[in-house]
């Protein structure tokens, strides 16, 4: 399971990697962090049964905080690799932790 890849983006903090945290309409998209894990998986399992029916990923695994913690750890990684960037959505300024996907974008 992966947080919306985005990829080819426009605005670059240099040429290997975009910037970390953008600014939406709805809130800011930060880069995914291990940290994120446990906020990742309260959103996810308080809109399982919505996401159900959208996303494949969504199941009772998807809510579980290690399996979140494993999931931006690999996130993490493929971020220093450069072969994927994946962000969270914060809405507003502050705020629980989304995966885009999950919202739409």
């Amino acid at each position: 399971m992966t947080c919306a890849a985005l990829r080819g983006l426009h605005l670059m903090q240099d040429a290997r990697s975009p910037a970390e945290v953008l600014e939406v309409p709805h809130g800011l998209l930060s880069r995914t962090r291990e940290s994120d894990a446990g906020q990742l998986a309260h959103a996810v399992g308080a809109s399982l049964d919505h996401l159900r029916r959208w996303l494949s990923w969504a199941a009772e695994e998807a809510a579980d905080v290690q399996a979140q913690r494993r999931r931006c750890r690999e996130a993490e990684a493929h971020w220093a690799d450069g072969s994927e960037y994946a962000y969270v959505l914060r809405p507003g300024q502050s705020g629980v932790a989304m995966p885009p996907r999950a919202r739409g974008l």
